[in-house]
């Protein structure tokens, strides 16, 4: 089972870099674009209207992305701001007990 997941990942992943090698490439100009459209015209239509569902779909995906890591960032905010908090109510604590034994060693003394 771990091997098929391995070989989807390493698949997907080979897609994907086809993909952002062809969004690289550069773009045709007008004049190649309409001489080239005669002959290619429907396959070319379909690949920009992928292109524009993809770039859609990455769009929403990265952006739902963003929020799961801000939504991560607060959590951990808050965490860390309960550790300080409680640092330093030990630290407090601990203050007092210093100077209670401090202060009870002066008495028997």
């Amino acid at each position: 089972m771990l091997v098929i997941i391995l070989q989807i990942l390493i698949a997907s992943s080979l897609a994907g870099i086809v993909y952002m090698f062809a969004r690289a490439l550069p773009r045709l100009n007008e004049e190649e674009f309409r001489a080239e459209e005669k002959t290619h015209g429907k396959f070319v239509e379909r690949l920009d209207k992928a292109d524009d569902l993809l770039r859609g779909f990455f769009e929403k995906v990265l952006r739902r992305f963003k929020i799961w890591i801000l939504k991560i960032d607060n959590v951990v905010s808050v965490k860390l701001n309960k550790f300080k908090k409680d640092s330093q109510k030990e630290r407090y604590s601990m203050d007092s007990i210093r100077e209670e034994k401090e202060e009870s060693k002066e008495e028997k003394s």
